[in-house]
């Protein structure tokens, strides 16, 4: 297997609880281990390379500049660096590549990804439910909205039909259809043309709060129960992440249990402050509804109350 991770200095954390889990489940299977970057400190490169230690696997970090990325969208918690996973074709040599945010929980082989077949589509991923904008970007309900933090990319049609600079172009002219970055250009260019996971591939913050009906993306009660009880991919999503004090994600105990084999174990919650303990001890429906309330009216990150 080939992963690609894209990250920057801001996402260090996570993505050394990422890389771990991900060296801890696929021992003997990842071949190449690629990280498209802007800036990494020095510091920071020693330690990743600490995480990987003697795994039998080629390591190559790429430095990117993102001049050509200013101007746009950014909404909530996303950065310019989210679209940093377009401009892989460019930088990455092979036909086929496994794509990971850097804010996952790897908890098995992820062999069922990799030998998923694409034929002659741009990606496989999973589909997102309860999503209700997607309308607006040309994708109805029956086409589904794909998650873009886990997806096997056909590098090879991409390179072939521009399909990376496609999206800036598109996310670049529609800033008013934006609300996920990159995501929603990649949704509305790859239309009908990209494989479905199993929701248990890339399990989302939005299958926990449940703010979707079954049936969505083809997901019955028992698949969602399923992938609930036995994840493959635990994937961090939203605005409240395992490394806030206030967070209650499910995992967000065994994300500190992998954090704590790493080198960056001595680390605490970012923004640990009594204000944010006191977050942390607020009813969960309530910092639903906030959060429900703040991605409706605020998407553009101009109103936060509560993450």
């Amino acid at each position: 297997m080939i992963i690609v991770f894209t990250i920057n200095k801001s996402f260090l954390l996570p993505f050394a609880v990422t890389l771990h889990s991900l060296l801890l489940h696929n021992k003997g299977e990842l071949k190449k281990l690629i990280v498209l970057t802007d800036e990494i400190p020095e510091s920071d490169l020693e330690k990743i390379k600490e995480i990987i230690g003697d795994n039998d696997i080629d390591f190559e970090l790429i430095q990117i500049s993102d001049d050509d990325l200013s101007g746009l969208v950014t909404t909530l918690h996303f950065q310019k660096a989210n679209y940093y996973r377009l401009l892989i074709p460019e930088f990455v040599r092979e036909d086929k590549v496994i794509y990971l945010d850097a804010d996952l929980l790897i908890l098995g082989s992820l062999l069922p990804i990799w030998e998923t077949p694409l034929t002659n589509n741009y990606l496989a991923a999973v589909c997102t439910p309860g999503v209700s904008w997607h309308p607006e970007l040309g994708v109805s309900k029956e086409d589904g909205y794909f998650n873009s933090g886990v997806m096997l990319l056909n590098l090879r049609k991409w390179r072939e039909e521009n399909f990376g600079r496609r999206v800036i172009d598109f996310v670049s002219d529609n800033p008013k259809l934006i609300r996920y970055v990159d995501q929603c250009g990649l949704n509305a260019l790859a239309k009908n043309n990209w494989i479905r996971l199993p929701l248990s591939h890339n399990l989302t913050v939005d299958v926990y709060e449940g703010d979707f009906e079954f049936g969505d993306c083809g997901c019955s009660k028992e698949d969602i129960n399923k992938a609930k009880k036995s994840p493959l991919i635990v994937h961090f999503t939203g605005t409240s992440k395992p490394w806030h004090t206030s967070n209650q994600h499910p995992f967000k105990k065994k994300f500190w249990k992998f954090l704590r084999q790493t080198p960056y174990s001595r680390s605490f919650p970012e923004d640990f402050s009594a204000l944010n303990f006191i977050k942390y001890l607020t009813p969960k429906f309530f910092r639903q509804g906030i959060r429900r309330f703040q991605y409706r009216f605020f998407p553009r990150g101009k109103f936060k109350l509560m993450k």
